[in-house]
């Protein structure tokens, strides 16, 4: 009688025992099914926008129907906000406050209980990364509530965000549940980038395509993008000239990465409308970055010439990747032509809304995923065909050496 190999008796060991864990664990989940659930958030944190005043011009008191809002601001840029709180029996209560580009001051009764100053250096950088701010309740003590905000740059001026109140972690388990699937998509984009990346340099070596290294290049600074514009990352990093690059540095990158993927996809090097692109593309970077380093505008006022460009950059992909798919299906350049003309719409419309960073935001989120889905559905073909080149060209190696 032949014995079983050591090979197959480690396999059916294995096997064996991993099925024996399933059973188990099979029957602990059935077994446990009545049991009381737990949970590290005891009370859910609730939104702290009503029975919020203000006092005019004249000191007559001004009742705000719900935050976000805007109020008038003195000269400065000074606005303050007022609630009447009760005392409270708990130890761990906060208000969490998104000051944009605000330097922020909170009393209760006259006394300053939090204090959030900007950096100061350099001195001629007023836009760094707005910041959520747990701002901590004094226990057992009732009174007027006070929010004073001082704007950094003239569009923040008497601008005040959502408020919440909660514990300290169940307001970041509502920030973070907020926001997961804008994360979520920056790290997708950044980890289908990096794959693209490690494929193209090297198992692609043989076939190398410019197009498809700045696509996956252009992919990671998508990603990191929006895993910043999703606020997660502030739990991690709390260096905020990081946040500041992270927000406003990446968009210009993009659109000089954009160029370069379009100009792989030029036959003539040298065309006109070639030529237009990269000056309309520099000229809108040096305007923005001479505004904000002389002081005559801050970054976040400019940023509508970053966005004219995205678009005018959407339409020139949506145009020479139409010529370039005359291989493809119907059905792929089909999929293809919605989700960039969705995607030149949504961005559209984040340039013309600018009163509700919220709405803005979201319509951005969305346009990033069409520009993901129209630009891989090119680049997944095109890799398509260098895999078959690299392929071909291995074929032919070994034929070489190959004396029929």
């Amino acid at each position: 009688m032949k014995k079983p190999s050591f090979t197959k008796l480690i396999r059916y060991t294995f096997f064996s025992l991993i099925a024996i864990l399933l059973f188990v664990t099979i029957g602990v989940f059935f077994g446990g099914r009545n049991t009381k659930n737990i949970s590290l958030w005891i009370t859910p944190a609730s939104f702290f926008n009503e029975g919020w005043y203000y006092f005019d011009s004249d000191l007559k008191k001004q009742e705000i129907s719900s935050l976000p809002t805007r109020i008038p601001a003195d000269e400065s840029g000074t606005a303050r906000i007022y609630h009447k709180i009760f005392s409270h029996n708990t130890y761990n209560t906060y208000l969490d406050y998104y000051a944009h580009h605000q330097a922020i001051k909170v009393f209760l009764d006259d006394e300053l209980i939090f204090e959030y100053e900007a950096p100061s250096s350099p001195k001629w950088l007023k836009t760094y990364r707005a910041f959520h701010n747990l701002i901590p309740l004094p226990p057992e003590q009732g009174g007027i509530l006070c929010i004073e905000t001082k704007a950094l740059i003239p569009s923040t001026a008497g601008e005040f965000s959502q408020i919440l109140i909660g514990a300290r972690d169940e307001l970041l388990n509502l920030l973070s549940k907020e926001r997961l699937p804008q994360f979520c998509l920056g790290a997708l984009l950044i980890v289908f980038g990096l794959i693209l990346f490690i494929i193209t340099a090297f198992y692609l070596r043989v076939a190398f395509d410019k197009t498809i290294l700045y696509f996956t290049l252009l992919l990671i600074l998508l990603g990191i993008w929006q895993a910043e514009d999703s606020s997660i990352l502030q739990f991690f990093i709390s260096f905020q000239p990081i946040h500041w690059f992270f927000e406003y540095m990446m968009q210009p990158f993009i659109l000089i990465l954009s160029f370069l993927f379009i100009k792989e996809l030029f036959i003539n090097k040298k065309h006109p409308a070639l030529i237009s692109l990269f000056l309309a593309i520099a000229l809108s970077i040096l305007i923005q970055l001479v505004l904000q380093l002389t002081g005559l505008a801050q970054m976040t006022n400019t940023l509508f010439l970053i966005n004219t460009m995205f678009v005018v950059v959407f339409v020139y992909i949506l145009i020479l990747i139409n010529l370039n798919f005359e291989s493809a299906k119907k059905t792929t350049r089909i999929t293809f032509t919605i989700s960039i003309l969705l995607c030149i719409i949504a961005f559209i419309l984040s340039a013309i809304i600018t009163n509700h960073k919220q709405l803005t935001d979201s319509i951005l989120y969305l346009g990033i995923i069409f520009m993901f889905i129209s630009i891989s559905v090119f680049v997944i073909q095109k890799t398509q065909k260098q895999f078959n080149a690299v392929k071909s060209a291995e074929i032919y190696k070994k034929l070489a050496f190959l004396d029929l």
